[in-house]
């Protein structure tokens, strides 16, 4: 055969080739065009992004009123991370090895927008696996959408407003890829009326009227106060004041005032803001109050103490101490915490810790890092931590929160230690009755 000959037949096998070639790929797209209208929740999910790493996004509010909280979370997640990676990392099976964890974590000040923006920038630029809301239950609110528009795992950690689940439960399809790793705030409340009736069983207190006045912090987790005060109620209590304040806002004067007229046997605060709790302390004491005070989450965080003053925290009744430095693992924790960012621990650490640990063993029981394999394996989670057995409520996806599982501990400052007292299980020391806490 001629070499003309050869050129020809070798045009010819290579029209044939390429025309295979293209009817396999008309196949392809005509079989993704098949599914693409019910699929489109999975596409982020279906293939491993170019760098060979898990990652995870973060917003937290590193700046602002919550920045205590965002910190801390910051700080825990960091050392967490640090202990998968030197394990060797995550074994998925997309890259058939084990894979080390590289986390973004991005400032959102505290503002429900900022934190979206975050998370959909980590999504579309740095292809993340899963989004983590790290503080905030408005700004977890907000970011719950981004599940159903990117088909990611959208977790939240430290956010306990029961709105949360309700807004999940509104539509479980859409929000199946949303989790939350936190109590729920309803809890919160029962933990409190279970403890005021303690006290009065003990006869540690016996208040002259069963009125109460609130105070809680404006947004979806201080709203939970109406839920304590309809329990209040429902207990026999009057409520004779309930306010909201917003974030930022540090003079109670005019409440304050109002409780020394109403003159009630107990004062309960619900605050996340540190500043806020210790400004409110501090003038509580300033205009002579003379109610029980029980304070809600604020006291947790590490600069409670020192920005309120030792003397105005004594004998003050707070729920609940999810961070016991008594117990001996949450001693050690603490010591990583000082050695590595020389910090004081605080709840918000462990609220993020755990979670965190909690969300890579699931990676690490799936294999993958696929959106679908994620969440079946959330669903399944069954982690004991620090703060207990974090497990998933299918119904609602959120933790299971109740004795057996995050067992919520009323404490007292005694000689400016937090000691827990209720329940008596978990008690640390014996209640000491607030010496101003008579009317």
């Amino acid at each position: 055969m001629s070499p003309n000959g050869d050129i020809g037949k070798m045009k010819a096998n290579y029209k044939k080739a390429i025309t295979k070639i293209q009817t396999v790929i008309i196949a392809v797209v005509l079989i993704v065009a098949g599914v693409a209208g019910s699929a489109i929740y999975y596409y982020y999910s279906a293939a491993p992004v170019s760098e060979e790493l898990i990652k995870i996004g973060i917003t937290a509010p590193l700046t602002g009123p919550l920045a205590s909280s965002g910190k801390e979370g910051q700080e825990a997640i960091l050392i967490a991370v640090d202990e998968w990676n030197a394990k060797g990392g995550i074994y998925v099976n997309e890259y058939n090895r084990k894979l080390k964890i590289k986390v973004f974590i991005e400032d959102n000040e505290g503002k429900p927008e900022n934190a979206v923006a975050n998370l959909e920038m980590l999504i579309t630029r740095e292809k993340i696996h899963i989004g983590v809301v790290s503080y905030g239950s408005s700004i977890a609110m907000a970011c719950m959408e981004l599940a159903s528009k990117y088909g990611i795992p959208i977790v939240s950690f430290d956010a306990a407003s029961s709105s949360l689940p309700r807004k999940f439960m509104s539509d479980p399809y859409k929000y199946r890829y949303y989790f939350k790793m936190c109590i729920n705030a309803t809890g919160e409340v029962v933990a409190l009326v279970d403890a005021l009736n303690w006290l009065t069983e003990k006869t540690f207190w016996q208040p002259k009227t069963k009125t109460v006045a609130i105070i809680a912090a404006e947004g979806a987790w201080g709203r939970e106060a109406d839920i304590g005060a309809d329990l209040l109620k429902n207990a026999g209590w009057d409520v004779v004041a309930l306010e909201y304040v917003q974030s930022g806002v540090t003079d109670f004067y005019s409440f304050l005032t109002k409780v020394q007229a109403q003159r009630p046997a107990l004062v309960y605060v619900r605050f996340f803001e540190v500043p806020q709790g210790a400004s409110f302390i501090k003038q509580f004491h300033e205009v002579g109050c003379n109610s029980l005070v029980i304070f809600c989450l604020c006291p947790s965080y590490a600069d409670f103490v020192p920005s309120a003053g030792r003397e105005n925290v004594e004998g003050l009744i707070w729920e609940s101490l999810d961070f016991d430095p008594l117990f001996p693992a949450h001693a050690a924790f603490a010591q990583k915490v000082t050695q590595r960012f020389n910090t004081p621990t605080g709840a918000g650490h462990l609220w993020c810790y755990d979670p965190f640990n909690a969300l890579m063993s699931c990676i690490e029981k799936a294999q993958s890092v696929g959106a679908d394999a994620i969440t079946q394996s959330l669903l399944a989670l069954e982690y004991e931590g620090l703060l207990g057995l974090l497990k998933i409520q299918p119904a609602t996806h959120e933790v299971m929160c109740d004795s057996q599982h995050l067992p919520r501990v009323t404490a007292q400052f005694q000689n400016g230690v937090s000691k827990a007292f209720f329940p008596e299980s978990r008690a640390t020391t014996t209640y000491v009755p607030q010496p101003w806490a008579y009317w």
